[in-house]
Formats: structure tokens, C-alpha cells, sequence
């Protein structure tokens, strides 16, 4: 999923980190993200990549040991804290 959101929408890893499941909005396929000098932008996304967000939402409720709200960070540990950006580096190598 996370390198899917890297390719589909060209973010920043600390976009991508940062990512709450509320700054999606669903309907209108766009991820609001905090780039740099807090600057907000949106990003456009496709409807395949919105399926896959909902797959991955499903499959992480049932994998962390620890519920977490459902407006928190996209991508979590499986004891439900945030990603780190050594984490995104070990997957791409």
C-alpha cells in the first residue's frame, strides 16, 4: 500500500507518514497533505487506488493489537503506532 500511494500520487515520504485516514476524503478522491513549509495541497488519486485504501483500512483493523481511532495515521506499526521514516526506507531496500 505504501509504495502503491508513492507511485499513484508522487507524495513525499513525509506526506505519506503523516497521512490520517481523515485527510482522505473519499468522495472526491483527493488526500489532503501537509507538504513543506506547511504548505496544504490535495492530490488527486484514482478509483482503483481508493479500493485498495479500503482494503488495506479493513485488513489493518483486523492486524493491529491495539484499536486505533479510525481518524488516525494511515499507516501504523502493529501495535497501532505511527510508521517512522526508517520503516519506509527498510521496505524500499
Amino acid at each position: 500500500m505504501i509504495l502503491e500511494l508513492f507511485y499513484a500520487t508522487g507524495m513525499r515520504e513525509s506526506e505519506l507518514l503523516q497521512l490520517q485516514v481523515s485527510d482522505i476524503d473519499f468522495s472526491n478522491l483527493t488526500l489532503k497533505v501537509l507538504g513543506k513549509r506547511n504548505k496544504e495541497r490535495l492530490i488527486p488519486f484514482s478509483i482503483r487506488l481508493r479500493k485498495l485504501i479500503d482494503n488495506y483500512l479493513s485488513e489493518r483493523q483486523k492486524l493491529i493489537s491495539n484499536p486505533v481511532d479510525k481518524n488516525g495515521f494511515l499507516f501504523v506499526s502493529s501495535s497501532g503506532k505511527p510508521l517512522y521514516p526508517k520503516y519506509i526506507y527498510r521496505l524500499g531496500g
